[in-house]
């Protein structure tokens, strides 16, 4: 499952990365602008033409105003892409909540009907699950079959070091891993043996 919402995962984190830069960039554009204004006092009313300093303050002023505004309307493009993708995440989660596998069927389809109004990771997510919603739902069928591996991630996180998480992290780092232990064992077996 997590391999599948990685892509939904990958574009969340680059929204949260662009609205972490475009508040600081406002920040630093209030910090500016309240430098210009301080830069920029002495007669009130109009600026005359002559008055080439204030004018430049004035400029940047209105040019850094400006960049915060767009900068506001890009903050809520994100803000509101990040909720309606946490929301959809929502949605697939209560799938595998459901108390029996044809609720749980219905909630999919409902999902998998409306894919060209989701969001593009929500609606790839939801094409590549289609293939295996059938072993996904079967832990609602069968007690024995936990809903989460979270045993198995939690025995991986405590008693294994960092470097090994890495490599178990793919299928082919697992059977490499597999493979070599075999490998070690015949030799300390069997070949020291002889």
């Amino acid at each position: 499952m997590h391999n599948l919402m990685l892509k939904v995962f990958k574009k969340e984190n680059k929204l949260n990365r662009k609205i972490k830069t475009a508040k600081n960039t406002i920040g630093e554009n209030k910090e500016k602008i309240t430098e210009y204004k301080k830069r920029n006092r002495g007669k009130t009313g109009r600026i005359s033409r002559n008055d080439n300093k204030r004018q430049k303050y004035k400029q940047r002023i209105k040019k850094l105003t400006k960049e915060n505004k767009i900068l506001r309307g890009q903050l809520k493009k994100y803000k509101e892409y990040i909720k309606q993708l946490q929301k959809y995440m929502e949605q697939i989660s209560q799938i595998f909540q459901q108390e029996t596998q044809v609720k749980a069927r219905k909630e999919f389809q409902r999902l998998l009907n409306k894919t060209e109004k989701l969001p593009l990771e929500i609606a790839t997510f939801i094409n590549n699950l289609s293939r295996t919603i059938e072993k996904s739902i079967q832990h609602l069928k069968h007690s024995d079959i936990p809903n989460t591996n979270n045993l198995i991630e939690g025995y991986f996180k405590i008693t294994l070091p960092r470097h090994l998480k890495r490599k178990y992290r793919t299928l082919e780092g697992i059977l490499t891993k597999l493979r070599q232990n075999r490998i070690r064992w015949t030799q300390r077996n069997v070949l020291h043996m002889k």
